[in-house]
């Protein structure tokens, strides 16, 4: 699908969409040597080159060495075949694709879209073009030297939409086309781009919209020295008058291709002549000018017959048989209308037949493509199963080897676990030996260190019973002695209870009772920081398992003071009224 020539466009609006794919398809032949590029004159002392044969071509496929260069001639087979032979195009154009890809090469990928959109676009897959002109647009940019061919690209993504119905799409595809050939200052190119949104305006019923598009075509077109200015200006031209008929102005419009007809006889080219005496048979119907109508519509018949256009005869018969009824010839137009009946079924089964024809290709193509697809998945199911059947045996052999190394590998470990057995039976018991002797020095050291602190705790004992005889004794003394030496006496006896308090034997008591019980104040003092050092010397005594009374005599207080003071020391620590301080100190 190619930028569409200025000559040509404007069959559009004259035979409708379903035109469009057939003349975009003739074009692209114009354009094979650079995908989507516009076309342009040429100079005339510019010697066209020799176009190579598929022999040749097929010489050159063989003796490419990379995948970039089997691309570039896979691409030039698809070029040769790409209006002949369409299913060879196919092949080459997608396996040239192929190539570029795995190949990276972005210029092959270029000429492969702009191929492949041509050759959906002649089998009616529209929708599968765009995308592949999508897919070129974005590489545009990408391709050194194809950004210019952007504005192509743009109108034959228009020629898509309009083969498909969207008409908006493809006016602002052509609007697109225009802003960049404007930039790029090629009147030409903007010329191009004016006929085909004068002829999509058209074809919108848009025509004056079409007409004011058409005349600034026709005033740019001027300024161009084209090789053949009179063809030049027939696609123009004939937009004008189509615009002018729809418009409501068919003496402008007669008079337009009045004007036109010399120049198009003098080219001699049929379809113009056919298609510029049926816009004639419509304007002199209009203007009531019936004699002249008649033979407009017989020279379109003429050369519509000339060129192949059916459905151009078809419209003109139907013309043709008004202005016979108009005239009051009713027989003639009953026959014209008889004639476009037969052209109407003719049209018909050619259309039946294109789509049987479409359809069958597409069935082709799709079952091609089904039975590749399950040859790719066989391949790689193949591939697999090697793989798959390779890496069993490698794992086979790989277990084998293990095994092997395994049995040595289990000998010298039941060698090394007897030694390892024996080692450890002889360090267990060297252990056991060990622990046994620990325990017997520490079973020692705490036997020595209770023994210690029991005779400490009974020298006290002894040392208070002794003090307390000795102060019983100077009480009764103090009685019998003259009144002047009492106080001496008493002097004495408070002495004797200030050593009561036990302070160096508690100081001794406590280090032997640390080596047995270290962590016992510690204990005490986390639960209940409270406690007072004489809280804790009764509850050294009764770890201690002394008596009440035995602590009394220690500390020289009455037996229900060690109660009272015992009973404090439990509320300090939170413990139930039910509950034995004994036996909680006892289990610290």
């Amino acid at each position: 699908m190619f930028k569409f020539l200025p000559n040509l466009n404007w069959l559009n609006a004259l035979v409708g969409p379903s035109k469009w794919r057939a003349w975009a398809c003739w074009l692209g032949a114009l354009s094979l040597a650079a995908p989507l590029a516009p076309v342009r004159a040429q100079p005339q002392s510019a010697a066209p080159a020799a176009a190579p044969s598929a022999t040749q071509l097929r010489q050159r496929l063989a003796a490419a060495a990379t995948d970039t260069s089997r691309g570039q001639a896979l691409h030039a087979l698809s070029g040769f075949y790409l209006f002949s032979q369409f299913d060879s195009a196919w092949t080459y154009a997608n396996r040239a694709q192929e190539l570029a890809r795995r190949a990276g090469d972005q210029r092959g990928l270029f000429s492969a879209y702009g191929h492949l959109s041509i050759l959906n676009s002649m089998r009616g897959h529209d929708e599968a073009a765009l995308r592949l002109l999508l897919a070129q647009l974005r590489l545009a940019d990408q391709v050194p030297g194809k950004a210019r061919a952007k504005p192509a690209i743009y109108s034959n993504m228009a020629t898509s939409y309009l083969a498909t119905g969207r008409y908006d799409q493809a006016q602002a595809m052509y609007e697109q086309a225009r802003l960049l050939d404007e930039l790029a200052r090629d009147t030409a190119g903007i010329v191009t781009d004016y006929i085909n949104l004068a002829n999509v305006l058209d074809e919108r019923g848009r025509p004056a919209q079409a007409l004011v598009a058409a005349g600034q075509g026709l005033r740019l077109r001027r300024q161009l020295r084209p090789a053949d200015p009179a063809r030049a200006t027939f696609s123009l031209d004939l937009t004008v008058a189509s615009a002018l008929l729809k418009l409501g102005r068919p003496a402008a419009a007669r008079d337009t291709l009045v004007a036109l007809l010399p120049r198009l006889r003098q080219q001699n080219n049929g379809r113009y002549l056919a298609y510029a005496y049926a816009y004639l048979l419509t304007a002199y119907a209009r203007l009531d000018q019936l004699p002249a109508a008649e033979q407009a519509g017989q020279a379109a018949l003429t050369y519509a017959r000339q060129s192949g256009e059916t459905k151009l005869q078809r419209d003109a018969l139907e013309t043709l048989a008004e202005v016979a009824a108009r005239q009051g010839d009713y027989a003639e137009a009953y026959r014209r209308r008889g004639a476009q009946a037969g052209l109407m079924d003719s049209l018909a089964r050619q259309s039946n037949a294109k789509t049987l024809q479409d359809m069958q290709f597409r069935y082709d193509t799709e079952r091609r493509e089904a039975q590749l697809r399950e040859l790719a998945q066989e391949s790689d199911q193949r591939r697999w199963q090697m793989l798959l059947w390779a890496g069993l045996a490698g794992l086979a052999l790989l277990a084998l080897g293990l095994v092997y190394l395994a049995k040595r590998l289990q000998t010298n470990v039941f060698a090394r676990r007897e030694s390892l057995l024996t080692q450890e039976r002889e360090r267990s018991e060297a252990l056991q030996l060990l622990r046994e002797a620990t325990t017997q020095a520490l079973q020692l050291e705490l036997d020595t260190n209770q023994r210690e602190m029991t005779s400490a705790t009974l020298f006290a004992q002894q040392k208070t019973k002794l003090l307390e005889d000795l102060t019983a004794r100077l009480e009764a003394l103090s009685q019998r002695v003259p009144e002047p030496e009492r106080e001496a006496v008493a002097e004495l006896k408070k002495a004797i209870r200030q050593h009561l308090q036990v302070g160096d034997d508690w100081e001794r008591i406590t280090l032997h009772f640390g080596k047995i019980h270290p962590s016992f104040f510690e204990q005490l003092r986390r639960q209940c920081p409270a406690l007072t050092p004489n809280e804790l010397k009764q509850c050294a005594y009764v770890k201690l398992n002394l008596t009440n009374k035995d602590i009394a005599n220690l500390v020289n207080i009455e037996p229900n003071s060690v109660k009272i003071a015992q009973y404090r020391i439990k509320k300090k620590l939170g413990l139930p009224e039910e509950s034995s301080l004994r036996e909680y100190i006892l289990s610290v």
